[in-house]
């Protein structure tokens, strides 16, 4: 009996060295896919030739990847493209689909317009006018939450499906306490350390116990105005190790994450919030 072989072509402006939800949903994707019989092709600026982003370095742009693309596609003959990124690996790939007339997938896996509008000033409502017409003629437009899904929806973008994201629990997971010798409760924000994050909000909350930033130190400089306090033991730090983010997930209880400027990072302060109105005496 013949074996079928599925052959999926990934397509992502977004990939190593970068380290962001993108690039790891998208390895531990593709891990997963070859476990279940998969062939994938990845296809990411480091096959083409590429260059730096204005603002952000470590994201590569591989302009004028047309013609490479096509013979990538080609030949390997996908039974299956997915689109994760909006860039110019993405849009080359669009165009070699609605050449074709091949159905394809593609991701919405950040807030491209909001940050567009941060970095270059670029008004929102054109960002979103780019995305539903880089997205409209997908089969299907894969998302993770129903907060990103409602405010697609308002925006006019349709034939979305819940993409959820897992935690590997082998990696976090509750575990000793004394890893940091902050006073408690501790107030953690995890991400790229970048103007769209919002960490000054956060570190502008008048709230008990510590406050600590674990990101990229590349980020900081020229971006971040509050006040750093080192070493560890006062009440603001920023980690800059995979090792200590990795432990200081399991030696928490709060968690702020904010990847969406304004209204996620809102949302987290709210719980904040709630949570001191609940336990004002917890030391934990």
């Amino acid at each position: 009996m013949e074996t079928i072989i599925l052959k999926l072509a990934l397509i992502s402006d977004a990939w190593r060295p970068q380290i962001n939800g993108v690039v790891t949903t998208l390895i531990n994707t593709t891990k997963h896919l070859e476990e279940q019989g998969y062939e994938i092709e990845l296809i990411t600026p480091e096959r083409f030739r590429n260059w730096p982003c204005p603002t952000y370095p470590t994201i590569r742009l591989a302009i004028g990847c047309g013609k490479r693309l096509t013979e990538i596609l080609d030949e390997f003959k996908p039974g299956q493209i997915h689109i994760a990124t909006e860039g110019p690996l993405g849009l080359a790939a669009w165009a070699y689909c609605l050449k074709r007339k091949l159905p394809f997938t593609t991701s919405f896996h950040t807030l491209f317009p909001e940050y567009v509008n941060l970095r270059f000033r670029i008004p929102v409502a054109w960002g979103y006018s780019y995305m539903r017409w880089f997205h409209a003629p997908a089969y299907r437009v894969m998302i993770a939450t129903t907060a990103v899904e409602r405010n697609l929806e308002k925006r006019g973008f349709r034939n979305m499906v819940r993409w959820s994201r897992g935690v590997d629990t082998s990696l976090y997971h509750p575990r000793e306490k004394n890893f940091l010798s902050v006073p408690r409760p501790i107030f953690m924000y995890v991400g790229r350390v970048a103007i769209e994050k919002s960490i000054e909000d956060f570190l502008k909350e008048n709230l008990p116990g510590s406050k600590l930033v674990v990101g990229g130190f590349v980020f900081l400089i020229g971006l971040v105005t509050f006040p750093l306090r080192l070493p560890i033991g006062l009440p603001l730090m920023v980690i800059g190790l995979s090792i200590l983010l990795r432990a200081s997930f399991r030696a928490k209880r709060i968690l702020i994450h904010a990847s969406a400027r304004n209204k996620t990072l809102g949302r987290a302060l709210q719980r904040i919030r709630r949570f001191q109105r609940k336990s004002p005496g917890r030391s934990e």
